[in-house]
């Protein structure tokens, strides 16, 4: 048993079963792996491995003036704080600097300083703010959920050309997975309407030509062939058709999952 900076009784280490649902005390996300929780069973405290690990004092490029103290809870009367990395609040740790009232949640804190995305083929770097427009006048808007930023807040950012991501955006392992095998599943049922719509076709020139054979003067077997050829243009308009269901599902899931992700540390 030990016991920690920021709660009074001594913890114990236990592995987090799957989709437990606990939160962890300290970064106020969803545990998982090997974890401490409170000896005392009315005590509803949990804190991540890497939660209980965390120094209490960090250097960071974003605030080299001072060093942040690692707190447990905020030193506000609201008993919250606002992240000055990605604007989402807090009510549990938070690395501060009382002098000038800097909060980092502790994730945002060890942030990677490049990350890769599927869909880019430059790394993205990150960056602690970003200027009000670009040089051409525009806004800068993320590339993934396409939403304006805020240019005082931290963000991924391609160096090579204009591809800028909000932190969640690029870093949220889940979201760029689905979004990569929603593309690719796109990619594979659009080729099996298209083999389906082939086949059709096939199986209609092999009609439409026996029927030819059997009486090229027969009015009926033209309509015949006039049918079937408006069928086969439904059939591959529908194609197309489905193929941007699939593109506009795929952004609107991508957004979704973005503001639900926000919404979660806005609330906590």
């Amino acid at each position: 048993m030990v016991k920690p900076f920021s709660h009074n009784h001594p913890l114990c280490p236990y592995e987090v079963e799957e989709d437990d649902g606990i939160t962890c005390s300290g970064c106020e996300l969803e545990l998982s792996g090997s974890a401490y929780k409170c000896k005392r069973s009315s005590c509803d405290f949990h804190l991540h491995k890497s939660c209980f690990e965390l120094p209490r004092k960090i250097q960071h490029n974003f605030h080299p003036q001072h060093n942040l103290i690692l707190i447990p809870t905020p030193p506000y009367e609201s008993g919250i704080f606002v992240c000055n990395a990605c604007d989402a609040s807090g009510s549990s740790f938070t690395y501060n600097c009382a002098a000038c009232e800097v909060d980092l949640h502790v994730h945002c804190s060890s942030l990677p300083e490049t990350v890769t995305r599927h869909d880019h083929e430059h790394p993205l770097a990150l960056v602690f703010s970003l200027p009000a427009e670009k040089e051409d006048g525009n806004y800068f808007t993320c590339s993934v959920c396409t939403t304006l930023f805020k240019e005082e807040y931290w963000a991924y950012r391609c160096k090579d050309c204009d591809y800028v991501t909000h932190l969640d955006c690029a870093t949220h392992v889940e979201a760029n997975e689905i979004s990569k095998e929603e593309e690719e599943g796109e990619e594979e049922d659009g080729d099996e309407e298209y083999q389906e719509a082939e086949d059709d076709d096939d199986e209609e020139e092999g009609n439409e030509k026996g029927d030819n054979d059997g009486n090229d003067d027969d009015e009926e077997d033209y309509d015949s062939i006039i049918a079937q050829n408006i069928k086969r243009n439904a059939a591959l308009s529908m194609i197309m058709i489905n193929n941007q269901r699939f593109r506009t599902m795929k952004m609107q899931r991508a957004t979704v999952m973005r503001n639900t992700h926000r919404l979660y540390q806005f609330n906590l």
